[in-house]
């Protein structure tokens, strides 16, 4: 089985460390740490993806840089990732399962099964950052299932527990994604009913439950709601505590669905009051080496909640013990593992 690096994103060092990463992870056995020049040999080795290599051919031509400059510059460019590479090691702290020194970057532990419990939650965020890298592996611990369906909706629930801590011990936290239990067992699967079970008084509590514009929608689908936290004040008036959450286990696409679960999407099926907040929530670690979002531009309209702060939530809700014993969590371990000892790149 084939780990895919396939099309990199040098220039983009929020994607490539993560490349870095699960490289060191997924390859521990023959090569368990990687140097600067080593990535400088994957990068000209790689297939850059087309956007990056635009802007690298647009820059060269424009500048029309000799071939010093230009090793200067891919010197630079890996020395920036490096630079973020170091800021995650002092951001996730025991959470991250890498060291730095000098010019290296290396495994902590030889042995992914002896990671720790924070390690390896750290570690199910990082390949939920990149399925598309895991896309030849099939679950031995989940019926021969593809790993990348499976790990994006262990990402939703881990998701749901981090959600949970944004929110009072009395409220709580549903998944409305369409295949989910919740929509099973509380809602419907019938998204038309699901969304009138949804605008009921026990759960929004809205001023308004707009049918016409419920009735327009298909019967199938999530309407763009990943996670729902309610607080239900159990009083009979309008209005219960409310918080929305969409979830994107997408290396680049996930800007364009932070504003499905907003108030402006869903008012043609709730008149809501007041307004409510919207969540986006990434496995990304979508920062600079500063510790800032990469482009603030993309969040407009939405609060983000990335690597960091997903980590942070879920294990103030549960301890990263506990977490990796559920059953999800037991499940990605094992597939994880598997892919270590089997995989080639």
């Amino acid at each position: 089985m084939t780990f895919e690096i396939g099309e990199l994103h040098p220039n983009t060092p929020h994607l490539f460390s993560d490349l870095i990463e699960l490289y060191i992870l997924v390859n521990h056995k023959e090569k368990n740490s990687l140097s600067e020049s080593d990535m400088e040999g994957l990068i000209r080795e790689g297939v850059i993806s087309p956007e990056e290599n635009n802007i690298d051919l647009e820059e060269n031509l424009e500048s029309n840089i000799t071939s010093a400059e230009k090793k200067d510059k891919a010197e630079e460019r890996v020395e920036n990732i490096f630079s973020l590479l170091e800021y995650r090691q002092g951001c996730f702290g025991e959470f991250y399962p890498f060291q730095i020194n000098g010019e290296i970057i290396s495994l902590k532990n030889t042995n992914f099964v002896n990671l720790t419990a924070q390690e390896k939650l750290y570690v199910i965020l990082l390949a939920c950052s990149r399925l598309r890298s895991f896309r030849n592996f099939k679950s031995q611990a989940a019926e021969d299932k593809s790993v990348v369906q499976l790990w994006a909706k262990y990402f939703t629930e881990l998701s749901k527990i981090a959600f949970q801590s944004l929110l009072p011990e009395w409220a709580s936290v549903y998944i409305f994604d369409a295949n989910s239990d919740d929509r099973r067992n509380i809602f419907d699967t019938n998204l038309q009913e699901a969304m009138k079970r949804l605008g009921s008084q026990d759960m929004l509590a809205p001023v308004n439950l707009l049918s016409s514009g419920i009735d327009q929608l298909s019967t199938s689908g999530d309407a763009g709601l990943d996670l729902v936290g309610i607080g239900n004040f159990d009083d009979k008036a309008i209005s219960n505590l409310v918080i929305f959450g969409q979830c994107g286990a997408q290396e680049t696409n996930w800007p364009n669905k932070t504003l499905e679960s907003h108030q402006i999407h869903l008012s043609n099926y709730f008149h809501m009051q007041p307004s409510y907040t919207n969540y986006m929530l990434i496995p990304l670690s979508y920062r600079d080496s500063n510790g800032s979002f990469v482009n603030s531009n993309k969040l407009g309209g939405t609060l983000l909640l990335d690597r960091k702060r997903i980590l942070d939530l879920a294990t103030k809700k549960i301890n990263a013990s506990d977490l990796i014993s559920t059953e999800w969590m037991r499940k990605f371990i094992e597939d994880f593992r598997k892919i270590t000892e089997v995989a080639s790149i």
